[in-house]
């Protein structure tokens, strides 16, 4: 087996047609790592992620699996800096997992478990998992020894005890008749009363929307309902909830996936749905609700749930899912229950695998390095710049504003070290050669100095920094030896001429 790591929009686009195919053929594929879901997420939440690919060898043409993955960076406001690994669709999806084909399942399982332990990371976060116990257990196979920290979770609410890794759903059909049958009686009799008065359609009605104005009407009005009851729990992340949702469903209605059906008193909004609908697995998913609080009778959200199940056994789906969270009021229509596994694993040593960043973490720690060093900060930009040039030696913008900060603390031998490494990579960079010239300068080495700045002028006729008495220069003796001391710098001015 063969991992092929992307993490680019026209990569994941032209695989397109491969991902769907493997999300066919995998039982345990879902919704929320389907490849729309997945585009939607990447493209609009914007975390950093990648996928690893699965190709049964190297020249293969087509993957046989994909883990879609993401990565954080965290620091202890002191330079140092740390990763985190996240299954993909972390931030939002209630589901994450991985797919591949089910004839090399067990090869796919040790091929990503190997791959996750070879990443560099100090923490691995795989929450929310819905996979079988076999995928499950290979996954944390690599990590039973003593060199780890595991912790398996329960994700209980504080408020009201629900757990949210218990996820309620109902087996529908074949016709709504026999769904009824597997409902209690009190249940079901209550269905048939309350859909029979939507059906007459003199008080009440339920719409589905489908133009994008319809879609953005009802979409505010559930998001409305929904701030009015969530927004004391929440708070300050009310917006950012709010936002996320807004772009993800807005994002189903664009893939034809989208489920939005609102209950109606008159020209009285009651309640909106908004789930997803996966075609492929047959299955809707029910993800957010909003309803006018002030009405209870009937109850809205038990007829519109008994409205969305019919529709779904009328257009040929099988599973309507709950979602995260045992909530009493799911049991009325589950059939059954899954469960999801949550599970953190952190290194002993407090260190990321190998000591070393993940490459793909760099400028931004390179641009949380610049801000340390802005402030003043030299000891905390200090370390980071360290760990950037541990992670990649030849990282320009990094070993450039590392060896001028060891200029300011006329640490001159290693800041010539540090732009001798830069030339390594940039030797025709003419600024880079005189710096390099000032810190052999500072330490008394006027023939290397010399040397230096006779390459600026090699690279750069025309500049007007290097010393005049050097164009008359028969010996090093003769260059002056300049203080110990170096200018403020403008910081932003060296980013640019890196």
């Amino acid at each position: 087996m063969h991992i092929e790591v992307f993490d680019d929009f026209e990569t994941f686009d032209r695989i397109r047609p491969n991902w769907l195919a493997v999300y066919d053929a995998d039982p345990e594929a879902h919704y929320m790592v389907s490849w729309s879901w997945l585009k939607t997420y990447f493209r609009d939440v914007r975390p950093r992620w990648f996928i690893a690919g699965l190709k049964a060898s190297k020249d293969a043409a087509d993957f046989v699996g994909f883990f879609p993955l993401q990565l954080r960076t965290e620091d202890d406001n002191e330079g140092n800096f740390w990763n985190e690994i996240r299954m993909g669709g972390a931030e939002f999806s209630d589901y994450r997992g991985f797919i591949c084909r089910p004839e090399i399942q067990d090869q796919a399982i040790q091929a990503y478990a190997d791959y996750l332990r070879s990443l560099n990371w100090r923490q691995l976060r795989l929450h929310n998992l819905r996979l079988s116990e076999k995928r499950w257990r290979g996954l944390l196979k690599p990590y039973t020894r003593g060199q780890f920290l595991v912790e398996e979770s329960e994700n209980i609410d504080d408020v009201d005890g629900t757990n949210h890794n218990i996820c309620p759903y109902a087996d529908i059909g074949p016709t709504w008749d026999k769904y009824l049958e597997k409902l209690s009686a009190n249940t079901r009799q209550k269905a048939r009363r309350f859909l029979k008065k939507v059906d007459e359609g003199k008080e009440f009605r339920v719409t589905h929307a489908t133009t994008k104005e319809e879609v953005e009407r009802d979409l505010e009005t559930l998001l409305k309902f929904w701030r009015t009851k969530w927004e004391p729990r929440k708070g300050d992340r009310v917006h950012t909830i709010m936002g996320n949702n807004r772009t993800m469903l807005m994002g189903r209605w664009r893939a034809k996936e989208l489920f939005m059906p609102v209950l109606w008193q008159g020209e009285r909004p009651l309640v909106v749905f908004g789930s997803m609908l996966d075609k492929s697995k047959k299955t809707i998913q029910f993800m957010i609700t909003g309803r006018d609080e002030t009405f209870n009778s009937p109850p809205p959200g038990f007829i519109l749930h008994a409205h969305s199940i019919r529709w779904a056994i009328q257009n040929g789906y099988q599973t309507y899912d709950f979602l995260q969270g045992n909530e009493p009021y799911k049991y009325l229509f589950a059939t059954g229950e899954k469960r999801l596994k949550s599970v953190t694993i952190k290194t002993k040593n407090n260190e990321n695998l190998g000591g070393v960043l993940d490459k793909r973490c760099l400028d931004y720690v390179l641009e949380e390095a610049t801000k340390l060093h802005k402030e003043g900060k030299l000891v905390e930009a200090a370390r980071a710049y360290k760990q950037i040039v541990a992670s990649d030696p030849h990282h320009t913008g990094a070993l450039y504003l590392y060896a001028q900060l060891e200029v300011v603390r006329t640490n001159h031998a290693a800041a010539e070290k540090l732009f001798r490494s830069y030339i390594e990579v940039k030797p025709a960079n003419p600024d880079a050669w005189f710096r390099l010239a000032q810190t052999q300068q500072a330490q008394a080495d006027i023939e290397g100095a010399v040397k230096s700045y006779r390459k600026v002028m090699e690279l750069e006729p025309s500049n007007t920094k290097v010393p005049p008495i050097l164009l008359e220069l028969k010996g090093p003796s003769a260059l002056p030896t300049p203080g110990r001391t170096a200018p403020k710098l403008d910081l932003d001015a060296l980013l640019r001429a890196k």
